[in-house]
């Protein structure tokens, strides 16, 4: 089956955000800057979401009032989300929240293999796959880039109104 030109660059778009995903989690060796960027890019991805799924969703991602926290809801609401995903999510926030209260911020395996925990056989797969040092964090990303990508597609080509329900059916 061939794909429209609209599929295309859908494609084009998503595989763009891939490549911006892996540099921006993988370029540092710092894994709080590492859990720091991933957590930015799980908002991108929410807004993205928020955005496909709403005919004026930029009212709401524009909005600096409408937090993470909001933003997550309101996806959640929708019903696009994998529970799974959306408590690795809030675990997620959790570790961030916690880093803006230390001088000296520190991310353990255990910090980790916790908010991977909503998903685990997901990310203990990805962990077998991950070569590159630090695993746990490059697995957790990999899990969360590998929901969000598959969703964000399926959004941008069949537009509003779907659930979680159909996306996986």
């Amino acid at each position: 089956m061939a794909l429209t030109e609209d599929e295309k660059k859908i494609l084009s778009e998503v595989i763009g955000e891939l490549s911006e995903f892996n540099e921006a989690v993988s370029g540092s060796s710092d894994p709080v800057a590492q859990l720091l960027r991933l957590h930015a890019l799980t908002e991108y991805y929410l807004e993205q979401l928020i955005e496909t799924q709403f005919r004026n969703g930029t009212i709401i991602t524009s909005d600096n009032r409408f937090g993470y926290h909001h933003k997550l809801q309101v996806v959640n609401a929708l019903g696009l989300l994998d529970p799974g995903l959306v408590g690795v999510l809030r675990k997620l926030t959790q570790l961030r929240n916690n880093f803006a209260h230390h001088r000296a911020p520190v991310v353990t395996k255990k910090d980790i293999r916790q908010a991977a925990k909503p998903l685990d056989a997901k990310f203990k797969s990805a962990l077998r796959r991950t070569s590159e040092e630090p695993k746990e964090i490059l697995a957790l990303a990999r899990v969360i880039h590998e929901q969000f990508s598959h969703l964000l597609m399926v959004c941008r080509v069949a537009g509003p109104a779907l659930s979680y329900e159909i996306l996986n059916t």
